[in-house]
C-alpha cells in the first residue's frame, strides 16, 4: 500500500475510546450522552486518562462528524501509560455517538474490517447501540479488557471502578480537560515583508475558555495544520495567556510564525486543529492583571506594516518582585462584531514589576490578516507566568 494511503487510513482509523462514573443515585444511559461525557466518566472512575480532544464539524480530521448517516460527536483521549508522540493524536482511544443504533452498526463493520487484524492499524472494538468505542492496539489484552468491562458496565447504567481505584465524588470532579477552542484563524505570508520571495511563514492565532467551574492551569496548547486533503502539515506548540485560567475565563494564544507547520503555497493550508493540555492548580498561582491596552508606535522590534504594536499596564497584586523574564503577554484582537481576527505576544524581556507595582509592556509581535492594528476594535491582553521560577520560591 502507498505510503499516503496508509497515512490517509491511518489518520480516519487511529482514535481510541473511554467511558465511565457520575453519581451512583441517578441510573447512567450512555445512549443519551455526548462522547465526551462518556469519556469523563472513564476519568471519574480512576483510568488513567489526560488529553481530551472533543472534535468538532471543523476540527474533525475526518471530516464526517455531523454528516448524513455518521457520527454527531467523536471525542479522543490519551492513556497515560501508553507512549504519546504528539499531543494532537492522543494515543488511547475514541468514543463516536450516532443519531441511531444503524449508523452506528455501519460504522462499526466498516472500521472493525480495517483494524481488527494484528498491525500498526489494530484496535479493540465494542458497539453498544449508538455508542462506538475504540481502544488503541497498543494495549495490551488485559488493559483493553477493563476498558470493556467498564463499557458493559456503564450499558447497564452503573458506575465502573478502575482496578485499584475509586470513582471521583460529584463534589471533587474535575474536567481533565475543560478547556474549548471558541474563535481561531491563521494568516500565510512570505516571512520577511521586504523579500516577497522569502519561505512563507505560517501565523495562528485563536481564543480559549475554561468551560468548567474549576480553576485550572494550561500545560501546552498545540496546532496542526492540514491541506485540503486533510493531510497534516506539521505541528508546533503556540505561546498562550494566561497559563492559570480560572473558571469561565477567556485566554488567547498566537505566534506569528510556526515553524512546524510547513507550507509551500499561501493556499496549501486549508485548515488548522488546536488542543490544549491542563492539570489541576496547586493553589499557590495568581494573576497578573494587563490593562489599558494601547497602540502605540514604540519603534522598536516588530509591530504592524505600519510599525505599531500593543502596550499594556501589568499589574502586580502580590508581594513579590515579578522579574521580567518569568512573564509573557499575549494579546486578542477582535473585530467590532467580536470576531477574533488576530493576535500577538510580546518578545524579549520585559520589565521588572515591583511587589504590588505595575509596568508598562510592549507586545510586538503581531499576526493579523491585514497587518493593521487601526482596524481592530477591541484588544484583550493576558499574561503567563513562569509559576515554577526560583524567583516565586
Amino acid at each position: 500500500m502507498h505510503l499516503g494511503v496508509l497515512l490517509a487510513l491511518t489518520m480516519i482509523l487511529f482514535a481510541g475510546c473511554s467511558c465511565t462514573s457520575a453519581t451512583q443515585e441517578s441510573k447512567i444511559d450512555i445512549t443519551k450522552m455526548s462522547a465526551k461525557e462518556i469519556i469523563q466518566l472513564y476519568v471519574d472512575a480512576g483510568y488513567p486518562i489526560n488529553n481530551i480532544i472533543d472534535y468538532t464539524a471543523e476540527t474533525d480530521v475526518n471530516s464526517m462528524l455531523g454528516r448524513p448517516n455518521s457520527y454527531i460527536g467523536k471525542t479522543d483521549f490519551a492513556d497515560t501509560r501508553l507512549d504519546q508522540n504528539t499531543s494532537t493524536y492522543p494515543v488511547g482511544g475514541t468514543i463516536e455517538v450516532f443519531n441511531n443504533d444503524k449508523d452506528a452498526k455501519t460504522r462499526y463493520d466498516y472500521v472493525k474490517a480495517f483494524v481488527s487484524q494484528p498491525g500498526p492499524l489494530f484496535q479493540y472494538t465494542y458497539l453498544y447501540k449508538n455508542v462506538f468505542l475504540r481502544v488503541d492496539g497498543k494495549m495490551t489484552p488485559d488493559q483493553a479488557k477493563v476498558y470493556e468491562d467498564a463499557f458493559k458496565e456503564l450499558q447497564k447504567g452503573k458506575l465502573p471502578i478502575f482496578p485499584g481505584g475509586t470513582a471521583v465524588n460529584e463534589n471533587e470532579k474535575v474536567s481533565s480537560n475543560p478547556v474549548t477552542v471558541t474563535q481561531s484563524g491563521f494568516t500565510v505570508s512570505p516571512a520577511y515583508s521586504t523579500d516577497p520571495n522569502s519561505e512563507l511563514a505560517v501565523g495562528v492565532y485563536c481564543e480559549f475558555k475554561n468551560t468548567s467551574d474549576k480553576d485550572i492551569i494550561i500545560k501546552e496548547i498545540t496546532v496542526t495544520g492540514y491541506d485540503k486533503d486533510n493531510v497534516s502539515l506539521g505541528n508546533d506548540t503556540m505561546i498562550y495567556a494566561p497559563n492559570f485560567l480560572k473558571a469561565g475565563e477567556v485566554g488567547y494564544a498566537a505566534v506569528p510564525n510556526e515553524y512546524g507547520i510547513k507550507v509551500t503555497s499561501i493556499e496549501e493550508l486549508s485548515r488548522i486543529n488546536i488542543s490544549a493540555e491542563t492539570e489541576k492548580t496547586k493553589g499557590t498561582e495568581f494573576e497578573l492583571s494587563c490593562t489599558e491596552p494601547t497602540i502605540v508606535k514604540d519603534g522598536g522590534y516588530g509591530g504592524d506594516k505600519n510599525g505599531n504594536m500593543v502596550s499594556s499596564i501589568v499589574e502586580n497584586k502580590t508581594d513579590k518582585m515579578i522579574d521580567g523574564h518569568i512573564y509573557t503577554l499575549v494579546a486578542g484582537f477582535l473585530d467590532a462584531d467580536g470576531k477574533l481576527i488576530g493576535g500577538a505576544k510580546s518578545f524579549g524581556t520585559s520589565s521588572n514589576i515591583d511587589p504590588n507595582g505595575k509596568s508598562k509592556t510592549i507586545v510586538n509581535e503581531i499576526v493579523l490578516g491585514n497587518d493593521d492594528l487601526s482596524e481592530v476594535s477591541t484588544i484583550n491582553v493576558k499574561a503567563w507566568v513562569d509559576y515554577n521560577a526560583p524567583t516565586l520560591k
